[in-house]
């Protein structure tokens, strides 16, 4: 454990849906979990990176987002919303989530999911 700065050391991710709305978009939920240990005043500008991609690796939508009130070693929990189009059903998308530690990427997750039956099914975690 760093004696004079505060780092991550865990980053995980879960993605989840809900119901498609009237016009038939599906929403796409991604909670991170980020800990950060350490001693220190010091600490890390952390950014989440959210992307998801097409069957083509084409970009559908792209976030980044500031982990607001780190203020020192801890747990910490962020969520975002994409939305898939009414299309969606039976294609698979690439979700990739990234954690960025002062300019650094610390780690990137990367999901497979597709829809099938009204559901969201994760084909896996690469």
């Amino acid at each position: 454990m760093p004696k004079n700065e505060i780092v991550p050391a865990k980053f995980e991710s879960k993605v989840t849906s809900a119901a498609p709305d009237q016009s038939g978009q599906r929403e796409i939920q991604v909670t991170s979990n980020t800990d950060l240990v350490g001693y220190g005043d010091t600490v890390p500008e952390l950014q989440q990176k959210y992307a998801i991609y097409d069957e083509k690796n084409t970009l559908v939508e792209e976030k980044t987002e500031k982990l607001a009130a780190v203020d020192g070693a801890g747990s910490y929990q962020t969520k975002s919303k994409f939305k898939l189009p009414a299309d969606a059903r039976g294609k698979k998308y690439t979700v990739k989530t990234t954690l960025v530690s002062n300019n650094k990427t610390y780690k990137e997750n990367t999901y497979k999911v597709t829809v099938r039956d009204g559901q969201l099914l994760m084909l896996a975690a690469l």
